[in-house]
């Protein structure tokens, strides 16, 4: 799993990847409504945390959910569950850049 982009879907029900559902119980809302970050884009730029598989991180999403149904679960709760199951390193993984012939346009 090292180095690799992992799309997690936010619901088991939803099918589609992170952005799919956008409802209430989504993992994507209940990260941006707590107001974890000071933008709404670091989250979603965030990668699962080595050891982890999407289902493992679905799983304790879940978890969290039950526990605060239907209510959202508080912000410290959130902050902590994204500490545990995702990170920023290596977000911008090395890349090789493809070398393209370059060609030029005679406007003569």
């Amino acid at each position: 799993m090292e180095n690799s982009l992992v799309v997690l879907p936010i619901r088991r029900s939803g099918g589609g990847g992170l952005f799919s559902d956008h409802g209430p119980s989504s993992m994507l809302h209940v990260v941006q409504m707590a107001r974890v970050f000071a933008d709404s884009k670091t989250f979603v730029d965030m990668k699962v945390s080595g050891g982890r598989s999407p289902a493992d991180v679905l799983d304790h999403f879940d978890s969290l959910m039950g526990r605060y149904s239907p209510a959202a679960p508080p912000r410290e709760e959130v902050r902590q569950f994204v500490r545990q199951n995702f990170t920023m390193e290596n977000q911008m993984e090395e890349h090789e850049p493809e070398v393209r012939q370059s060609y030029s346009i005679d406007r003569g």
